[in-house]
């Protein structure tokens, strides 16, 4: 069974049912490329100040920190690439949108494909449906949105599945936290 099959999607479908509009592909009145563009420009965060800063490092050191940083950032996505569902819904939950969107794009980065703005496009246009439905509940339609994407990952591959979880997670707290799409 597909990872995409496993992930609930029940939030997002609630956080998103209540924005769509009777009109054909808007969500209160907004069109799906401006719902992207709101979606994938950062001003849309809320920026919290880091606590925690590392420490001032000079010369050798100040490399060495950064690799270590890169190299744990890898492993991380490593993780997350072969956790079980478990244990990714478990991480991915307490996530700001911004570190799920790092990560979808690391993802991206890793097996290729569109650009990330393009991959949002499909989700949106998928959320949005042309015949005034509602947002799709089935994750599967999401899946099969974006699976022509990447010809390159075999079905059995539950990549999409990850990837989706990231970037489906980032759209629904950035429609909950941004009231420019909620107030249209």
């Amino acid at each position: 069974m597909r990872l995409s099959s496993r992930l609930k999607l029940a939030p997002l479908s609630q956080s998103l049912s209540g924005l769509v509009s009777g009109t054909a592909a808007t969500v209160n009145g907004l069109d799906a490329k401006t719902i992207v563009d709101m979606l994938a420009r950062s001003e849309t965060l809320v920026r919290i100040p880091d606590v925690w800063h590392p420490p001032i490092l000079t010369g050798a050191e100040s490399l060495f920190w950064e690799q270590e940083v890169k190299d744990s950032a890898r492993l991380e996505l490593d993780w997350l690439l072969k956790c079980n569902l478990e244990e990714l819904v478990a991480s991915v939950r307490p996530m700001s949108a911004e570190n799920c969107e790092q990560i979808a794009r690391a993802i991206l980065d890793r097996i290729g494909g569109p650009t990330f703005e393009y991959l949002l496009t499909r989700i949106v246009g998928t959320m949005v449906p042309r015949d005034g439905r509602g947002p799709p509940t089935s994750s599967d339609e999401y899946y099969f949105a974006i699976r022509d994407l990447f010809p390159q990952v075999p079905p059995e591959n539950d990549v999409l599945g990850r990837l989706l979880c990231f970037a489906m997670r980032m759209c629904q707290l950035r429609i909950e936290k941004n009231p420019n799409l909620t107030a249209h």
